[in-house]
């Protein structure tokens, strides 16, 4: 019912069409109101701000899943830009390092940005400082 249109009467419509129809217009309206209820009270208090008052509950979940498809793309880009940023600095161990490279790898995937094993394992090679150009160079 929540991606449905509100219904309309049909003038030329018998009686009982009509009355058949003004049930699920009552239903549909009621289910409405219940509906942008709970998405409000459930939505996250920061989400509030960028999305306006929707006369139905359709309306308001298209907004809410346009506004959480940018949020996507905003945090796929700062978890790439980490990722690519990433430097071993040799203040911690190397397993630490590979971790975190690994820990934002899972996190691009888990927002739809799929990076492969193979060019993982660059991006640690690529990471490392000069004092293991060794390791870089039989790699």
């Amino acid at each position: 019912m929540l991606t449905e249109d509100k219904s309309i009467i049909d003038p030329t419509a018998t009686d009982a069409q009509k009355a058949t129809t003004q049930v699920s217009i009552d239903k549909w309206v009621k289910a409405n109101k219940i509906s942008i209820l709970i998405i409000k009270s459930s939505k996250d208090p920061t989400m509030s701000g960028g999305i306006s008052e929707k006369v139905n509950a359709k309306d308001l979940l298209a907004v809410i899943k346009h506004q959480f498809e940018r949020s996507v793309k905003s945090r796929q880009y700062s978890c790439l830009c980490q990722l690519l940023s990433l430097k071993y600095d040799e203040s911690e161990n190397v397993k630490m390092h590979i971790f975190k490279i690994f820990k934002l790898v899972l996190q691009l995937r888990e927002l739809g940005l799929s990076i492969d094993d193979t060019l993982m394992v660059h991006l640690v090679v690529f990471s490392l400082p000069k004092s293991f150009e060794m390791f870089q160079v039989h790699y």
